[in-house]
This record gives structure tokens, sequence and C-alpha cells, in this order.
């Protein structure tokens, strides 16, 4: 899998994630958090996810759940909701190829804004 140089330098990707963070926030977008686990999966083709069995102690039945290969449906709702500009810093997860640049998880900065 990638070795990402960022993790062998703690210091360095804080830093670059507040950048981030403030390159959003003076620019008017809200931070946002939206579930990390789904009942429903991707709808590109070209994207595998990660399922995990959910099992209630209130269900007979287990369910399967996805982990998010991106932010991007939940943050969606969140404007149709009225949230206005919005943006989220997070891991997602891709059920793919894992090499020297792929890694199944990794960090996404998410953006959803009508006029951004």
């Amino acid at each position: 899998m990638a070795t990402n140089s960022l993790y062998s330098s703690p210091d360095q990707r804080s830093k670059i994630i507040t950048e981030i963070r403030k390159f959003f926030t003076d620019r008017g977008l809200l931070e946002v958090e939206t579930p990390i686990l789904s009942e429903f999966s991707v709808t590109d083709v070209h994207l595998s996810t990660f399922n995990t069995q959910f099992q209630s102690p209130f269900s007979p039945e287990a369910k399967t759940l996805h982990l998010m290969t991106s932010p991007e449906y939940h943050m969606k709702r969140l404007l149709a909701a009225g949230s206005g500009p919005i943006f989220q810093l997070c891991k997602v997860f891709r059920n793919e190829e894992a090499g020297k640049r792929h890694n199944p998880e990794f960090y996404d900065a998410g953006v959803v804004s009508p006029a951004f």
C-alpha cells in the first residue's frame, strides 16, 4: 500500500489540515460531519465499497452497511435542506487497488456549494 510522507511528520500534517480548514472557513463555508456508514452503496459503477454487517440487538436480521467512498451524497442532502455552502475533511474508503499511490483508506476534502 501507499506510504504517505505526511504521516512521518504529524506536525506538518496537522498544519496542512489546519490551512485547508482555514481556506474554506475564510470563504464562508461551514464544516460539517456526515455519516461514515450508510445503508446505501454508491451510484458510481466504477467505485467499490467495503461492506460490513450490523446486528442490532432489536432486530433478528443483520443489516449490510457500506463504508463511504465519498462524503458527497450526504453533503448534497444537507445542501438541499438549506445548509448553505459546506465542506468536510474526512477519511473515505474504496475497495479497489492498493499500491504505491493508492490506499483503500484516504483523506478527502468534500465541498458542496451552490456558488463555490
